[in-house]
């Protein structure tokens, strides 16, 4: 039934044929290397999905490495960041500073070329993070401004629908705490009082169906 709920609050949410395709994106990853990644929004609007591959090079020779993939439901999501700021961009800005990636991004012009010569232009308008369980975070740039901020409207449209709905249902599962403690006096419930605490959630059932699901959830 919860679930329900919030898939109603995402349903208008339009979603780009794309979106669910894969968007090319590069990831910032926690040594503030670039990788190049794919960002996914699952058909149920519920989880994003990035998958990214990290690469070593040798001499002038670049090859894939390894995939990683990170799953983020829309529930975990705090908040979506523009620009730069976080732990893993600002290892980026230095490497930058360093010459690491523009170093890097000499070496070669065929496998990792677009990657690398985006990274020589670091920049915070292309860039955003999803903020995501505390502190954790996913560091992304887009390969415009535009699809930039097309992504975090997107992103912030689900986030509030999700909210809306996720007020929703703590005030039901709140109700259905306070009837279910006001009706269940002697640690026992009968099929009246079961049918009671529904009807005060307005969870209406016919006779049959609440005797069966009385017969499945609450008997002791």
């Amino acid at each position: 039934q919860h679930r329900l709920t919030f898939q109603r609050a995402l349903e208008p949410i339009r979603i780009p044929d794309y979106k669910h395709i894969g968007v090319s994106v590069q990831e910032v990853a926690a040594n503030g290397s670039p990788r190049s990644a794919k960002l996914r929004l699952s058909a149920d609007k519920f989880t994003f999905t990035i998958t990214s591959t990290a690469t070593t090079s040798r001499g002038l020779i670049s090859k894939p490495s390894a995939t990683h993939t990170r799953h983020v439901d829309i529930g975990e999501i705090e908040r979506i960041q523009r620009g730069q700021s976080t732990h893993h961009f600002e290892k980026a800005k230095k490497k930058v500073s360093k010459g690491d990636l523009i170093r890097h991004s000499s070496t070669s012009s065929q496998t990792t070329g677009s990657v690398t010569s985006a990274w020589h232009k670091l920049d915070p308008g292309r860039s955003f993070s999803i903020i995501f369980r505390g502190a954790q975070t996913l560091d992304i740039m887009a390969e415009d401004e535009c699809l930039r901020d097309q992504i975090c409207t997107l992103l912030d449209s689900l986030l509030d629908g999700y909210q809306v709905a996720k007020v929703k249902v703590a005030r039901e599962v709140l109700l259905l705490r306070y009837s279910w403690i006001a009706n269940h006096k002697n640690n026992r419930l009968s099929v009246t009082q079961f049918g009671k605490v529904l009807q005060e959630i307005n969870f209406v059932m016919k006779p049959k169906e609440l005797n069966s699901a009385f017969d499945y959830f609450g008997k002791v």
